[in-house]
């Protein structure tokens, strides 16, 4: 089983702007490299980990500019966010104090896949999935 720290590493690796829908891609930077990638890194992050059997919830907001956020929390309420620095490299906070109190939500998009190797029956997304697969195939 991985470490958060480390499956964050391995999503972080392989995240580019190619990875981004046209709208968040015009937002990205060289300075702000996780600016946009917050939904899939986090799915990526959380199937890594094992999603629902490993006490993974994905939690959403919108921040102050009316955009999502997405990250995930562990059983012990720790936090988990691959993207946090999209908002601290540019000075702003995370919008965690808007996520909805006591109600993490889901991926959208995540059908069954009996065959899910990642210890639950889910089927990723398709930036996370695309994700993965880049992991997958890292040297």
């Amino acid at each position: 089983m991985l470490s958060a720290s480390h499956a964050v590493a391995l999503v972080r690796a392989v995240l580019t702007p190619d990875l981004l829908r046209p709208e968040w891609r015009a937002g990205w930077s060289p300075e702000n490299p996780a600016f946009g990638h917050c939904a899939g890194a986090s799915e990526a992050v959380y199937f890594l980990l094992g999603g629902p059997k490993a006490g993974i919830k994905a939690w959403v907001a919108r921040d102050s500019d009316g955009r999502t956020h997405w990250w995930l929390q562990d059983a012990r309420g720790v936090r988990i966010d691959p993207t946090a620095d999209q908002y601290t490299s540019v000075g702003r906070t995370p919008p965690y104090e808007r996520g909805l109190p006591g109600r993490p939500c889901g991926f959208q998009g995540q059908r069954r896949d009996p065959a899910n190797r990642y210890g639950f029956g889910r089927k990723p997304s398709g930036p996370a999935a695309r994700i993965l697969q880049l992991i997958e195939s890292a040297p």
